[in-house]
């Protein structure tokens, strides 16, 4: 009789033991599911808002090189949210499927941050050099340029990867007016 109350026992220890790590179990789940929604929606709202400024930044970079063409140099504050690269960062944490995509995002992120730094450099440099800029600068502030426009361009596809990953089932998500944004942007390289 004494070993059946001793089982009774170790039951009655263990049923709200094993219940208690069930719903710690169940409420990691939910806390991720629930910042994984939250990530997803924030960061389709960065990319989209971001995306669409694919073309314009592209604009701008055109209008600061004819600038440049004509002696003047004129700056233009070009930001690339942090906050969306964070975001990427945790979205490759908590979607598996998704990691290389994100991964991608973040490094043409970081390309494009580090081109846009080069940039600036180059026409400080060129700032405080004498008024009529030497062909070699001209050169290495054009090619600059040139290479950032591209990467804008590659970092908005790895955005449209994103996007075409976030929402594969979201028959209503109008991926061809972001391939014409893509290829309109192209044209201004």
């Amino acid at each position: 009789m004494e070993d059946h109350s001793f089982f009774l026992e170790i039951i009655k220890l263990t049923i709200p033991f094993v219940f208690s790590l069930v719903l710690i179990l169940v409420s990691y789940r939910y806390n991720k599911y629930i910042e994984y929604k939250s990530k997803k929606s924030h960061l389709i709202k960065g990319i989209t808002n971001d995306f669409k400024d694919c073309i314009n930044i592209c604009t701008v970079l055109n209008t600061q090189l004819d600038y440049l063409k004509q002696g003047e140099v004129k700056y233009y504050n070009i930001d690339f949210p942090i906050s969306l690269s964070d975001c990427a960062k945790r979205m490759a944490e908590l979607d598996c499927s998704g990691s290389a995509k994100y991964s991608t995002y973040l490094a043409f992120t970081e390309i494009v941050r580090n081109d846009h730094k080069n940039l600036i450099s180059l026409l400080n440099m060129a700032a405080n050099s004498s008024p009529k800029i030497n062909n070699i600068l001209y050169g290495a502030i054009a090619s600059q340029f040139k290479a950032l426009k591209k990467d804008i361009v590659l970092k908005a596809e790895s955005e449209l990867e994103i996007l075409k990953h976030l929402n594969k089932k979201d028959n209503s998500f109008d991926f061809k007016a972001y391939n014409t944004i893509i290829e309109s942007a192209r044209l201004l390289i």
